[in-house]
């Protein structure tokens, strides 16, 4: 490795890998090796996809908690597909807590052919064009399950 960096021989290693991919179909030498030294025809290579599932807990920090209307408020100017799968697992798991996007556009699209807004409606969240927040949207009178869904979160 003298004379190369880490980056730089990265970046050669790599490009070693990409080619070997591209020639043989392997992700390695080893693994062409392997496959050289079974019966021919006897194996499938990566022909088999099993799924897994992975379970992690994370938190969700919501950019403004409204105490008085028991609502989260969630601002995006982008809204990822991570942004988008982050969202539904929280409302999957409560359900009850208010939970409400701004967005930068409503009309820029999360998909070819769905909007912002399409996608907040189509999943329940309550949604507008910011950076101002709807009037009524703060003369919200919480509902009992709204303000214990709040409340479990929130300490004033």
């Amino acid at each position: 490795m003298s004379g190369i960096s880490s980056g730089g021989y990265r970046t050669t290693q790599y490009k070693r890998w990409a080619s070997l991919r591209r020639n043989t179909g392997f992700r390695s030498q080893f693994e062409a090796d392997i496959h050289a030294g079974l019966p021919e025809g006897s194996a499938r290579y990566e022909a088999v996809h099993i799924p897994y599932k992975v379970s992690v807990q994370r938190r969700y920090t919501p950019d403004w908690a409204l105490p008085a209307q028991a609502i989260m408020i969630e601002a995006k100017g982008r809204f990822t597909k991570a942004d988008r799968d982050k969202m539904l697992l929280v409302k999957s798991q409560f359900p009850d807590l208010d939970i409400r996007l701004i967005f930068m556009s409503l009309t820029a699209k999360v998909t070819k052919t769905m909007t912002h807004e399409a996608w907040a409606k189509q999943h329940g969240f309550p949604c507008c064009k910011g950076p101002a927040i709807p009037a009524d949207w703060l003369e919200h009178k919480p509902s009992k399950q709204q303000r214990a869904a709040f409340d479990a979160f929130v300490s004033y």
